[in-house]
């Protein structure tokens, strides 16, 4: 399905992308002084307001896995 996206250079680079555990908040990850979209099924409360205080709230976009169409919503936020 990504095929009909992206050209098989990409495709191989985001077969490199693996799920991670987390044992702090995601957010520490992040440079709140970059540009950045953070996409995720799943936001912590603390993450949230992490993000209010960095006043990055709107670069967070939730993901429904289960939605067979979510990756044409996605594309439409983002564009």
């Amino acid at each position: 399905m990504l095929t009909s996206y992206f050209p098989l250079s990409v495709i191989e680079k985001l077969k490199q992308i693996k799920p991670t555990q987390w044992n702090t908040l995601k957010t520490e990850a992040i440079d709140f002084n970059s540009d950045f979209c953070w996409l995720d099924d799943y936001v912590l409360e603390a993450e949230k307001k992490e993000l209010e205080q960095h006043k990055c709230l709107n670069n967070l976009l939730l993901v429904d896995l289960k939605n067979d169409n979510e990756l044409t919503n996605i594309i439409q936020k983002l564009v």
